[in-house]
């Protein structure tokens, strides 16, 4: 399997999940860079049948992607796939419904931050009145 990700460890996350569950799994890690055309792996993209990737990062190279039949995406988002490729003989899925307490923190987070304003907090220095002493 090529993994085609910026996701640092996704690899080593992937082996480690396999090995849990009793399985072996062969894989590559490339970068969108190295899979370009021209790039020192491209034949790896061209040969890759199941494909673990960022869809954004490599949308415009999956027409490149001759023996692909199966394309795990990263992240929910793969309209950039469809948007920039004319291939439609393989299967692709979207990392979806994984994220839900992760998401639920942050925007309660961004949330507390715009309601109590604590951005412009840190770009507004105090009002300090030295005559009171304060």
């Amino acid at each position: 399997m090529l993994v085609c990700s910026q996701i640092t460890g996704l690899c080593e996350a992937v082996e480690r999940s396999a090995a849990a569950a009793g399985c072996r799994v062969a894989l590559q890690q490339r970068t969108p860079a190295e899979i370009e055309r021209g790039g020192a792996h491209h034949e790896d993209w061209r040969s890759a049948r199941v494909v673990l990737a960022d869809p954004g990062s490599i949308a415009h190279m999956v027409d490149d992607a001759a023996a692909l039949h199966w394309m795990q995406a990263t992240w929910a988002g793969v309209n950039s796939v469809f948007a920039l490729s004319k291939k439609r003989d393989f299967t692709l899925t979207r990392l979806g419904g994984c994220f839900g307490t992760q998401m639920s923190e942050y925007v309660l987070g961004y949330v507390l931050m715009h309601e109590r304003r604590l951005l412009q907090a840190t770009r507004e220095p105090p009002e300090l009145d030295l005559a009171e002493g304060k």
